[in-house]
């Protein structure tokens, strides 16, 4: 069984077995993924295959775990959105929402949700 992460126009695949950075850019697309859903910004052009959803939210159970420093993920989001010619400035901008929702994923989640999504 294949994991895929989607891009406009291509596949990254996976296999099952992740190796740890294979895991870290799964959290990081996961993460855009659930952000831009959320109403943060528009689509990155990036998401988790659906074979793989389940995958994703083992990874956001331990996402604490997964990085070493915080300088990973932007290494990861420079990988993935500097190919689009995205400005380095927000980049960044996401970077601090990525770290925020990493690190207190209960109020990046309950803010959309009051502001962003209209849904309370």
């Amino acid at each position: 069984m294949e994991c895929v992460i989607q891009s406009w126009g291509s596949q990254i695949f996976f296999f099952m077995d992740l190796n740890l950075e294979q895991k870290r850019i799964m959290w990081v697309v996961g993460s855009l993924e659930r952000l831009g859903g959320l109403g943060y910004f528009k689509e990155i052009g990036y998401k988790v295959g659906k074979d793989c959803i389940d995958l994703y939210w083992e990874l956001d159970d331990i996402r604490d775990y997964l990085f070493e420093s915080n300088d990973q993920i932007f290494t990861i989001l420079i990988a993935l959105l500097g190919e689009s010619n995205m400005a380095l400035e927000d980049i960044k901008k996401i970077y601090d929402l990525v770290i925020e929702y990493k690190e207190d994923r209960k109020k990046v989640v309950t803010y959309a949700m009051e502001n962003l999504c209209g849904v309370m």
